[in-house]
């Protein structure tokens, strides 16, 4: 503040009678600022990598897409954007300004590791990613792939709209959903002589009453043998 009125008492003696404008930032000259080209170099990296969408969350996050899980942003600025720059011979920016434009203008998110994934769309991804098949075979492929997942898609809107009417009549309607969860190594140990020990495996078959929103487990567990003693 003391330097404020400073400042204002040396312009009253130079003859200035209201306060000059502030000139911060009005120069057109700073060594730090990022060029237009080199910004661009980020959007258009970002915009050429493959993306995914995500098979269960499209009708919640539509216009979210989808990275592959084992990157990051450093690791994406670090080993991929760098050599994107270097082969188009363009400017980069910092790593810095790079993860604050991934972030603010982008709406790209990482994909969780894979599991329970559905073995056609698998099947159809492997042969669209072959590099080895013409043009007219992954045309084909992906059309099948989409049409796939079009049924997907009415499949969940099947399940909502039941789910709703029996919410709403759970006297007449009920909507059952089940599900074998995945199997679990009981117990789960991280000391290394566990790894070698027989182990209970856990399976955990899960009913879901869609209107009133309440689960139930049912647990078995079986045995299995290994090759160690």
């Amino acid at each position: 503040m003391a330097r404020r009125v400073r400042n204002l008492q040396l312009q009253m003696k130079q003859g200035f009678e209201v306060p000059k404008e502030d000139g911060r930032g009005k120069r057109g000259n700073y060594p730090h600022k990022f060029q237009d080209k080199a910004v661009r170099s980020v959007t258009e990296f970002l915009n050429a990598i493959p993306k995914y969408n995500g098979h269960y969350s499209r009708q919640l996050n539509p216009n979210t897409v989808y990275l592959d899980g084992d990157l990051t942003i450093a690791s994406l600025f670090r080993d991929k954007y760098s050599e994107y720059c270097k082969e188009k011979q363009v400017p980069a920016v910092s790593e810095s300004k790079f993860g604050e434009i991934f972030v603010s203008e982008f709406n790209i998110g990482f994909k969780l590791p894979k599991s329970d994934t559905c073995s056609k769309c698998d099947g159809f991804l492997i042969v669209i990613n072959n590099p080895e098949l013409c043009a007219e075979e992954v045309t084909e492929k992906k059309q099948q792939y989409e049409l796939h997942l079009i049924k997907a898609d009415r499949g969940q809107n099947m399940i909502a709209s039941l789910t709703a009417l029996a919410k709403e009549n759970s006297k007449e309607h009920h909507v059952i959903a089940m599900d074998m969860q995945q199997t679990f190594p009981t117990p789960e140990l991280t000391v290394s002589p566990a790894f070698y020990k027989r182990k209970i495996w856990t399976y955990n078959y899960g009913i879901h009453d869609c209107g009133s929103n309440k689960g139930y487990v049912s647990v078995e567990r079986e045995r299995r043998r290994t090759g160690f003693r």
